[in-house]
């Protein structure tokens, strides 16, 4: 065996769907309240350790929408995970179902696994003098004419964006801005966290929260990216019944506009696998 990640560890490809389209063969309308879209069934012959990656993407408009992701355990069927039985507290949600900045009843987005946010910012309404903006509990209040150094962010598109580049640059240093635009309309910035390696700070996400976000014009608030992650062993499966041999996933969710995807990672015995690899 070498020493490459890929002969170690196994990863597949389970679940990538659009919403409000069909999952495939085995498989029922996405956004179908119950009935969702499922994966095949995978083995936990040989394996030691088991994570399930989960990623949403941004939807139309600026609501946040929520997406839920079970665990299936049971025997192989051809179905896939729709004849498997749900595997009890291994589940995580994704988004929000609030259109307030994310802070309707659970105040945060990072706590619904948002990696990625847009700042947008339209120039056919002027931002409100008194709104605030939070990210990562460092809060910054919207003013007539802007200063960095107290935390304040001009109402002006333009100048806002100005204001907000400059602004994360000093107050939140562990957060970078990419494709920054400062035209005359739609001014816009996609906010995320640095990577700082396995030694670096690690969170649930980025915390978000508004006192306003606003549907056309204004400062809209736009999810991007939600990550999350369940972890569990065939030990686990094997406590909820002994006879149990592969796993599968559930995901259930409203949205009809933005793709969903879940890769499941084993590590354990030696494995092929059906991913193409590159290897240098």
């Amino acid at each position: 065996m070498s020493a490459y990640l890929g002969e170690r560890v196994r990863a597949d490809l389970a679940i990538l769907a659009m919403g409000g389209a069909t999952g495939g063969a085995g498989q029922t309308t996405f956004n179908a309240s119950t009935a969702g879209v499922y994966s095949k069934c995978y083995s936990l012959a040989g394996v030691d350790k088991v994570m399930v990656l989960c990623g949403q993407g941004n939807a139309t408009g600026v609501a946040l929408v929520p997406s839920e992701w079970k665990i299936m355990v049971g025997k192989y069927d051809a179905g896939g995970a729709s004849a498997l039985a749900s595997l009890a507290s291994a589940s995580i949600k994704l988004g929000s179902s609030s259109t307030a900045g994310g802070g309707g009843s659970t105040g945060a987005w990072g706590n619904d696994g948002l990696v990625e946010v847009m700042v947008h910012c339209d120039a056919t309404g002027a931002a409100d003098a008194g709104d605030t903006l939070a990210f990562d509990g460092t809060t910054f209040t919207i003013a007539a004419a802007g200063t960095v150094a107290d935390k304040t962010l001009s109402t002006g598109n333009i100048a806002f964006m100005n204001d907000f580049k400059a602004a994360i640059a000093t107050w939140c240093t562990h957060l970078e801005l990419a494709g920054v635009v400062t035209a005359t309309t739609d001014t816009r910035a996609v906010l995320r966290s640095k990577d700082y390696g396995f030694a670096g700070p690690q969170t649930t996400g980025i915390s978000v929260v508004a006192s306003t976000n606003a549907t056309t014009g204004e400062i809209e608030l736009i999810g991007q990216k939600y990550q999350g992650v369940i972890e569990f062993t065939p030990a686990d499966v094997l406590a909820t019944n002994s006879s149990y041999t592969h796993f599968g996933i559930k995901l259930n969710s409203s949205v009809t506009t933005t793709m969903m995807t879940a890769w499941v990672i084993r590590t354990g015995a030696y494995n092929s696998t059906q991913t193409k690899v590159t290897r240098l």
